[in-house]
Protein backbone atom coordinates (compact mmCIF):
# COMPACT_ATOMS: atom_id res chain seq x y z
CA UNK A 1 0.00 0.00 0.00
CA UNK A 2 2.88 2.44 0.92
CA UNK A 3 4.62 1.62 -2.45
CA UNK A 4 1.24 2.85 -4.31
CA UNK A 5 0.63 5.85 -2.50
CA UNK A 6 4.16 7.11 -3.37
CA UNK A 7 3.79 5.71 -6.70
CA UNK A 8 0.77 8.30 -6.92
CA UNK A 9 1.90 10.83 -5.16
CA UNK A 10 5.36 10.86 -7.68
CA UNK A 11 2.83 10.90 -10.60
CA UNK A 12 1.22 14.16 -9.05
CA UNK A 13 4.42 15.87 -9.00
CA UNK A 14 4.96 14.78 -12.79
CA UNK A 15 1.67 16.11 -13.66
CA UNK A 16 2.56 19.40 -11.72
CA UNK A 17 5.63 19.31 -13.47
CA UNK A 18 4.45 19.39 -16.96
CA UNK A 19 2.44 22.43 -16.61
CA UNK A 20 5.83 24.30 -17.06
CA UNK A 21 5.92 22.95 -20.35
CA UNK A 22 4.96 26.07 -22.03
CA UNK A 23 8.40 27.44 -20.83
CA UNK A 24 10.52 24.30 -22.02
CA UNK A 25 13.62 24.21 -22.95
CA UNK A 26 13.75 23.16 -27.17
CA UNK A 27 16.25 20.26 -27.17
CA UNK A 28 16.60 19.21 -23.99
CA UNK A 29 13.80 16.49 -21.95
CA UNK A 30 11.81 17.80 -19.25
CA UNK A 31 12.52 16.37 -16.06
CA UNK A 32 8.78 15.61 -16.13
CA UNK A 33 9.12 13.59 -19.44
CA UNK A 34 11.17 11.31 -17.62
CA UNK A 35 9.99 7.64 -15.02
CA UNK A 36 9.98 7.43 -11.59
CA UNK A 37 13.35 8.26 -9.77
CA UNK A 38 16.20 7.97 -12.82
CA UNK A 39 19.38 9.83 -11.11
CA UNK A 40 21.30 9.27 -14.18
CA UNK A 41 19.23 11.76 -16.06
CA UNK A 42 19.24 14.39 -13.52
CA UNK A 43 22.95 14.17 -14.19
CA UNK A 44 22.59 13.84 -17.85
CA UNK A 45 20.78 16.79 -18.04
CA UNK A 46 23.64 18.93 -16.05
CA UNK A 47 26.49 17.48 -19.30
CA UNK A 48 23.67 19.03 -21.53
CA UNK A 49 22.82 22.35 -20.44
CA UNK A 50 26.04 23.36 -18.77
CA UNK A 51 28.91 21.65 -21.21
CA UNK A 52 26.66 20.93 -24.14
CA UNK A 53 27.58 17.76 -24.41
CA UNK A 54 26.72 14.41 -23.75
CA UNK A 55 28.38 12.81 -20.14
CA UNK A 56 31.45 10.46 -20.63
CA UNK A 57 31.06 7.02 -18.87
CA UNK A 58 33.23 7.92 -15.71
CA UNK A 59 31.79 11.31 -14.96
CA UNK A 60 27.91 10.22 -15.19
CA UNK A 61 28.69 6.96 -13.02
CA UNK A 62 30.80 9.09 -10.58
CA UNK A 63 28.23 12.01 -10.17
CA UNK A 64 25.05 9.00 -10.11
CA UNK A 65 26.90 7.15 -7.84
CA UNK A 66 27.51 9.99 -5.16
CA UNK A 67 23.98 11.04 -5.70
CA UNK A 68 22.38 7.87 -4.82
CA UNK A 69 24.91 6.71 -2.34
CA UNK A 70 23.66 11.24 -0.61
CA UNK A 71 27.50 11.85 -0.38
CA UNK A 72 26.02 14.77 -1.84
CA UNK A 73 23.23 16.60 -2.30
CA UNK A 74 21.65 18.13 -5.71
CA UNK A 75 23.01 21.30 -4.71
CA UNK A 76 26.84 20.16 -4.65
CA UNK A 77 25.99 18.54 -8.08
CA UNK A 78 24.69 21.80 -9.86
CA UNK A 79 28.25 23.93 -7.88
CA UNK A 80 30.91 21.33 -9.80
CA UNK A 81 29.44 21.86 -12.69
CA UNK A 82 28.50 25.90 -12.69
CA UNK A 83 32.40 26.60 -11.38
CA UNK A 84 34.01 23.53 -13.07
CA UNK A 85 37.01 24.33 -15.79
CA UNK A 86 35.04 23.30 -18.43
CA UNK A 87 32.27 25.63 -17.96
CA UNK A 88 33.97 28.29 -17.07
CA UNK A 89 36.02 27.79 -20.07
CA UNK A 90 32.81 28.94 -21.87
CA UNK A 91 32.84 32.71 -20.35
CA UNK A 92 28.83 32.97 -20.44
CA UNK A 93 28.01 36.13 -20.56
CA UNK A 94 25.76 37.27 -18.02
CA UNK A 95 22.24 36.04 -20.21
CA UNK A 96 23.67 33.03 -21.03
CA UNK A 97 24.83 32.10 -17.82
CA UNK A 98 21.12 33.50 -16.40
CA UNK A 99 19.77 31.18 -19.03
CA UNK A 100 21.54 28.00 -18.13
CA UNK A 101 20.45 28.39 -14.11
CA UNK A 102 17.06 28.47 -15.52
CA UNK A 103 17.39 25.47 -17.95
CA UNK A 104 18.99 23.44 -14.74
CA UNK A 105 16.90 24.68 -11.23
CA UNK A 106 13.69 25.47 -12.49
CA UNK A 107 13.60 23.42 -15.73
CA UNK A 108 12.44 26.07 -18.26
CA UNK A 109 13.05 29.18 -20.41
CA UNK A 110 13.69 32.64 -18.32
CA UNK A 111 10.30 34.98 -18.40
CA UNK A 112 11.62 38.24 -19.54
CA UNK A 113 11.11 39.91 -15.80
CA UNK A 114 13.10 37.56 -14.15
CA UNK A 115 16.11 37.59 -16.65
CA UNK A 116 16.03 41.44 -16.01
CA UNK A 117 15.78 41.44 -12.55
CA UNK A 118 19.13 38.77 -12.53
CA UNK A 119 21.09 41.15 -14.95
CA UNK A 120 20.29 43.68 -12.48
CA UNK A 121 21.51 42.25 -9.48
CA UNK A 122 24.52 41.15 -10.99
CA UNK A 123 25.35 44.92 -12.58
CA UNK A 124 25.08 46.09 -8.33
CA UNK A 125 27.55 43.41 -7.53
CA UNK A 126 26.21 40.34 -7.17
CA UNK A 127 28.30 37.11 -7.60
CA UNK A 128 27.31 34.54 -9.45
CA UNK A 129 27.73 31.94 -6.81
CA UNK A 130 25.22 33.85 -5.11
CA UNK A 131 22.47 33.44 -7.79
CA UNK A 132 22.90 29.85 -7.58
CA UNK A 133 22.00 30.46 -4.26
CA UNK A 134 18.90 32.12 -4.69
CA UNK A 135 18.03 29.51 -7.58
CA UNK A 136 18.80 26.36 -5.02
CA UNK A 137 16.16 27.50 -2.59
CA UNK A 138 13.24 27.69 -5.00
CA UNK A 139 10.56 25.73 -5.07
CA UNK A 140 11.27 24.43 -8.70
CA UNK A 141 14.50 22.85 -7.44
CA UNK A 142 12.81 21.50 -4.29
CA UNK A 143 10.72 19.62 -6.26
CA UNK A 144 13.01 18.54 -9.05
CA UNK A 145 15.21 16.83 -6.05
CA UNK A 146 12.17 15.34 -4.73
CA UNK A 147 11.06 13.96 -7.85
CA UNK A 148 14.96 11.74 -8.05
CA UNK A 149 14.70 11.89 -4.50
CA UNK A 150 17.76 13.19 -3.55
CA UNK A 151 18.63 15.63 -0.95
CA UNK A 152 18.35 18.97 -2.37
CA UNK A 153 21.45 20.49 -0.15
CA UNK A 154 21.71 24.60 0.18
CA UNK A 155 23.46 27.47 -1.95
CA UNK A 156 26.92 28.28 0.17
CA UNK A 157 28.80 29.96 -2.82
CA UNK A 158 27.81 33.73 -2.08
CA UNK A 159 31.29 35.12 -2.40
CA UNK A 160 32.36 32.75 -5.88
CA UNK A 161 32.76 34.67 -8.73
CA UNK A 162 33.63 33.34 -12.12
CA UNK A 163 37.16 34.76 -13.99
CA UNK A 164 36.38 36.00 -17.36
CA UNK A 165 39.00 35.45 -19.98
CA UNK A 166 37.40 35.99 -23.49
CA UNK A 167 34.10 35.77 -25.24
CA UNK A 168 31.08 33.93 -24.62
CA UNK A 169 31.20 30.99 -26.55
CA UNK A 170 27.63 30.57 -26.88
CA UNK A 171 26.21 33.85 -28.11
CA UNK A 172 29.76 35.36 -29.15
CA UNK A 173 29.22 38.42 -26.95
CA UNK A 174 32.22 40.04 -26.41
CA UNK A 175 33.05 39.76 -22.29
CA UNK A 176 34.99 42.48 -20.62
CA UNK A 177 37.83 40.17 -19.46
CA UNK A 178 40.28 40.06 -16.69
CA UNK A 179 43.09 41.20 -19.20
CA UNK A 180 40.91 44.49 -20.43
CA UNK A 181 40.83 45.48 -16.28
CA UNK A 182 44.55 45.28 -16.28
CA UNK A 183 44.93 47.14 -19.55
CA UNK A 184 42.45 49.90 -18.21
CA UNK A 185 44.60 50.57 -15.33
CA UNK A 186 47.39 50.59 -17.37
CA UNK A 187 46.01 52.91 -20.11
CA UNK A 188 44.01 55.11 -17.12
CA UNK A 189 46.95 55.01 -14.37
CA UNK A 190 49.89 55.44 -16.08
CA UNK A 191 48.50 56.75 -19.23
CA UNK A 192 50.15 54.29 -21.45
CA UNK A 193 49.81 50.99 -23.59
CA UNK A 194 50.73 47.41 -21.19
CA UNK A 195 53.99 45.91 -22.12
CA UNK A 196 53.29 41.94 -22.24
CA UNK A 197 55.23 40.91 -19.72
CA UNK A 198 53.32 43.50 -17.06
CA UNK A 199 50.04 42.44 -17.84
CA UNK A 200 50.62 38.44 -18.13
CA UNK A 201 52.29 38.85 -14.44
CA UNK A 202 49.00 40.84 -13.22
CA UNK A 203 46.11 38.83 -15.06
CA UNK A 204 48.48 35.83 -13.58
CA UNK A 205 47.63 37.38 -10.31
CA UNK A 206 44.02 37.94 -10.93
CA UNK A 207 43.64 34.33 -12.23
CA UNK A 208 44.94 32.87 -9.02
CA UNK A 209 42.97 34.95 -6.93
CA UNK A 210 44.35 38.50 -6.16
CA UNK A 211 41.38 40.93 -5.33
CA UNK A 212 40.83 44.40 -7.79
CA UNK A 213 41.85 46.37 -4.70
CA UNK A 214 45.27 44.44 -4.16
CA UNK A 215 46.07 44.75 -7.91
CA UNK A 216 45.28 48.74 -8.24
CA UNK A 217 46.95 49.47 -5.08
CA UNK A 218 50.27 48.14 -7.29
CA UNK A 219 49.37 50.69 -9.89
CA UNK A 220 48.70 53.88 -7.68
CA UNK A 221 51.38 53.42 -5.26
CA UNK A 222 53.95 52.30 -8.41
CA UNK A 223 57.10 54.07 -8.48
CA UNK A 224 56.00 54.97 -12.02
CA UNK A 225 52.48 56.71 -10.57
CA UNK A 226 54.20 58.06 -7.80
CA UNK A 227 56.47 60.53 -10.60
CA UNK A 228 53.66 62.15 -11.65
CA UNK A 229 54.16 64.34 -8.73
CA UNK A 230 50.24 64.93 -8.86
CA UNK A 231 49.00 67.64 -6.56
CA UNK A 232 45.67 66.80 -4.27
CA UNK A 233 43.32 67.73 -6.64
CA UNK A 234 44.31 65.79 -10.03
CA UNK A 235 44.79 63.06 -7.33
CA UNK A 236 41.44 62.91 -6.18
CA UNK A 237 40.59 63.63 -10.32
CA UNK A 238 42.38 59.92 -11.09
CA UNK A 239 41.03 58.40 -8.54
CA UNK A 240 37.19 58.72 -10.07
CA UNK A 241 38.28 57.57 -13.70
CA UNK A 242 40.28 54.64 -12.41
CA UNK A 243 38.28 53.10 -10.22
CA UNK A 244 34.58 54.92 -10.55
CA UNK A 245 35.22 54.78 -14.45
CA UNK A 246 33.97 58.76 -14.64
CA UNK A 247 35.29 62.12 -14.19
CA UNK A 248 34.61 64.06 -10.08
CA UNK A 249 31.53 65.05 -9.05
CA UNK A 250 32.49 69.08 -7.79
CA UNK A 251 30.76 67.95 -4.34
CA UNK A 252 32.87 64.51 -3.61
CA UNK A 253 36.15 66.10 -4.90
CA UNK A 254 36.02 69.00 -2.88
CA UNK A 255 35.58 66.28 0.23
CA UNK A 256 38.51 64.08 -1.01
CA UNK A 257 40.42 66.66 -1.98
CA UNK A 258 39.52 68.57 1.57
CA UNK A 259 40.45 65.52 2.91
CA UNK A 260 44.45 65.59 1.47
CA UNK A 261 44.83 69.02 2.31
CA UNK A 262 43.64 68.22 5.59
CA UNK A 263 46.62 65.50 6.13
CA UNK A 264 44.63 62.36 5.11
CA UNK A 265 47.08 59.77 3.33
CA UNK A 266 46.71 58.65 -0.31
CA UNK A 267 45.91 55.38 0.90
CA UNK A 268 42.74 56.75 3.60
CA UNK A 269 41.79 58.12 -0.02
CA UNK A 270 42.68 55.32 -1.91
CA UNK A 271 40.50 52.87 0.73
CA UNK A 272 37.70 54.75 0.14
CA UNK A 273 37.62 54.25 -3.62
CA UNK A 274 38.02 51.05 -3.89
CA UNK A 275 35.55 50.08 -0.56
CA UNK A 276 33.00 51.76 -2.54
CA UNK A 277 30.04 50.92 -4.47
CA UNK A 278 30.88 52.04 -7.65
CA UNK A 279 34.11 50.31 -7.59
CA UNK A 280 32.35 46.92 -6.71
CA UNK A 281 30.61 47.19 -10.00
CA UNK A 282 33.28 47.53 -11.57
CA UNK A 283 35.30 45.06 -10.81
CA UNK A 284 31.94 42.61 -11.24
CA UNK A 285 31.91 43.66 -14.95
CA UNK A 286 35.31 42.30 -15.20
CA UNK A 287 34.37 38.59 -13.03
CA UNK A 288 36.72 39.50 -10.16
CA UNK A 289 36.79 40.09 -6.08
CA UNK A 290 36.89 43.76 -5.23
CA UNK A 291 38.21 42.47 -2.14
CA UNK A 292 39.11 46.22 -0.27
CA UNK A 293 41.04 46.36 2.51
CA UNK A 294 42.54 49.27 4.92
CA UNK A 295 45.25 50.99 2.77
CA UNK A 296 45.54 54.23 4.78
CA UNK A 297 49.03 53.66 6.18
CA UNK A 298 50.52 53.67 2.95
CA UNK A 299 51.21 57.23 1.96
CA UNK A 300 53.87 59.31 -0.59
CA UNK A 301 54.76 62.68 -0.72
CA UNK A 302 55.36 64.79 -4.30
CA UNK A 303 59.35 65.63 -4.82
CA UNK A 304 58.40 67.67 -8.08
CA UNK A 305 55.78 69.70 -9.75
CA UNK A 306 52.72 67.85 -10.58
CA UNK A 307 52.90 66.28 -14.27
CA UNK A 308 49.02 67.02 -14.91
CA UNK A 309 48.83 70.68 -14.02
CA UNK A 310 52.08 72.10 -13.67
CA UNK A 311 51.24 73.31 -10.00
CA UNK A 312 54.12 73.51 -7.68
CA UNK A 313 53.57 70.59 -5.42
CA UNK A 314 56.87 69.45 -4.12
CA UNK A 315 57.57 70.06 -0.96
CA UNK A 316 60.85 70.66 0.74
CA UNK A 317 61.91 67.05 1.48
CA UNK A 318 63.93 66.52 4.54
CA UNK A 319 65.32 63.06 3.98
CA UNK A 320 65.14 60.19 6.88
CA UNK A 321 67.59 57.72 6.20
CA UNK A 322 67.15 54.29 7.56
CA UNK A 323 69.77 51.34 7.21
CA UNK A 324 69.16 49.28 3.92
CA UNK A 325 69.55 45.16 3.60
CA UNK A 326 69.65 43.26 0.35
CA UNK A 327 68.85 39.77 -0.11
CA UNK A 328 71.46 37.62 -0.98
CA UNK A 329 70.54 33.50 -1.95
CA UNK A 330 72.91 31.02 -0.95
CA UNK A 331 72.52 27.69 -2.70
CA UNK A 332 73.33 24.36 -1.10
CA UNK A 333 76.81 23.07 -0.60
CA UNK A 334 77.53 19.41 -0.75
CA UNK A 335 79.64 16.67 -2.25
CA UNK A 336 79.16 13.39 -4.56
CA UNK A 337 80.31 10.36 -2.92
CA UNK A 338 80.44 6.67 -4.42
CA UNK A 339 78.27 4.59 -3.22
CA UNK A 340 77.50 0.85 -3.85
CA UNK A 341 73.48 -0.02 -4.77
CA UNK A 342 74.79 -4.12 -5.35
CA UNK A 343 77.26 -6.00 -3.75
CA UNK A 344 80.11 -7.65 -5.90
CA UNK A 345 79.71 -11.36 -6.32
CA UNK A 346 81.14 -14.62 -7.94
CA UNK A 347 78.39 -16.51 -10.16
CA UNK A 348 79.10 -20.24 -10.61
CA UNK A 349 79.12 -21.62 -14.25
CA UNK A 350 77.38 -25.40 -14.21
CA UNK A 351 77.65 -27.93 -16.85
CA UNK A 352 75.96 -31.01 -17.42
CA UNK A 353 78.66 -34.75 -16.73
CA UNK A 354 77.89 -38.26 -16.82
CA UNK A 355 78.17 -39.86 -13.44
CA UNK A 356 78.58 -43.71 -12.71
CA UNK A 357 76.04 -44.54 -10.84
CA UNK A 358 77.95 -47.39 -8.87
CA UNK A 359 81.00 -45.64 -8.18
CA UNK A 360 80.30 -42.28 -8.98
CA UNK A 361 83.29 -41.17 -10.86
CA UNK A 362 82.61 -38.51 -13.52
CA UNK A 363 82.65 -40.36 -16.83
CA UNK A 364 81.65 -37.48 -19.10
CA UNK A 365 85.43 -37.37 -20.47
CA UNK A 366 85.14 -41.38 -21.48
CA UNK A 367 83.73 -40.58 -24.67
CA UNK A 368 83.22 -44.50 -26.88
CA UNK A 369 84.75 -45.71 -23.46
CA UNK A 370 81.67 -44.65 -21.21
CA UNK A 371 79.18 -47.91 -22.00
CA UNK A 372 82.40 -50.22 -21.07
CA UNK A 373 82.89 -48.62 -18.05
CA UNK A 374 78.98 -49.08 -17.01
CA UNK A 375 79.13 -52.78 -18.36
CA UNK A 376 82.26 -53.43 -15.76
CA UNK A 377 80.40 -51.15 -12.89
CA UNK A 378 77.64 -53.32 -13.69
CA UNK A 379 74.94 -50.21 -13.72
CA UNK A 380 74.35 -47.50 -15.73
CA UNK A 381 74.97 -43.25 -15.47
CA UNK A 382 73.37 -40.42 -14.19
CA UNK A 383 73.63 -36.58 -15.37
CA UNK A 384 74.63 -34.14 -12.48
CA UNK A 385 75.44 -30.77 -12.82
CA UNK A 386 79.22 -30.00 -12.36
CA UNK A 387 80.59 -26.36 -11.51
CA UNK A 388 83.36 -25.86 -14.49
CA UNK A 389 83.98 -22.43 -14.16
CA UNK A 390 83.15 -19.08 -11.96
CA UNK A 391 82.04 -15.64 -13.69
CA UNK A 392 83.14 -12.31 -10.88
CA UNK A 393 80.71 -9.46 -11.30
CA UNK A 394 81.79 -6.47 -9.54
CA UNK A 395 79.93 -3.93 -7.58
CA UNK A 396 77.21 -1.77 -9.06
CA UNK A 397 77.50 2.06 -7.75
CA UNK A 398 76.35 5.19 -8.43
CA UNK A 399 77.26 8.91 -7.52
CA UNK A 400 74.88 10.51 -4.16
CA UNK A 401 74.92 14.16 -3.86
CA UNK A 402 75.55 14.88 -0.23
CA UNK A 403 74.70 18.43 1.20
CA UNK A 404 77.09 19.20 3.34
CA UNK A 405 75.16 22.59 3.66
CA UNK A 406 71.74 23.58 3.09
CA UNK A 407 70.07 26.70 1.07
CA UNK A 408 69.65 29.46 2.68
CA UNK A 409 68.87 33.99 1.96
CA UNK A 410 71.34 36.33 3.62
CA UNK A 411 70.43 39.25 4.82
CA UNK A 412 73.69 41.56 4.15
CA UNK A 413 74.05 45.66 4.57
CA UNK A 414 72.59 47.60 1.42
CA UNK A 415 73.93 51.19 2.45
CA UNK A 416 70.63 53.06 2.84
CA UNK A 417 67.19 54.07 2.30
CA UNK A 418 64.94 57.50 2.56
CA UNK A 419 61.54 56.43 4.32
CA UNK A 420 60.00 59.24 2.31
CA UNK A 421 61.45 59.20 -1.25
CA UNK A 422 63.27 55.93 -1.53
CA UNK A 423 66.46 57.72 -2.30
CA UNK A 424 69.41 55.59 -1.49
CA UNK A 425 72.97 56.08 -0.56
Amino acid sequence: MRKYFKRVASMMLALAMSIVMAFAVPGIQSHAEKSYNEVEYFVKRMYQVCLSRQPDKAGLNDWTNKLKTRQITGADCTYGFFFSNEFQAMNLCDECFIRSLYHVYLDRNPDAQGMANWKEALADGATRGSLLTGFIESAEFTSICEFYEIRRGDGRWNDKKTVITGNCVKCGTENKTVTDFVTRLYNVCLGRNPDQEGVNDWVGKLKEGMSGADIAYGFIFSREFQEKSLCNNDFVEYMYNAFFDRGSDPTGKADWTGKLNDGATKGTIFSGFVGSQEFLKLCTRYGISAGAKDYSASDYKSVADCKACGSQTAEEHVHTWIDDVKTVHHEEEGHYETVVVEEAYDEPVYEGHYICNVCGIDITASGELLGIHCIGCGSGYHVDDVQIDTIHHDAVTEQKWIVDKGAYDEQIPDGQICTGCGQKK
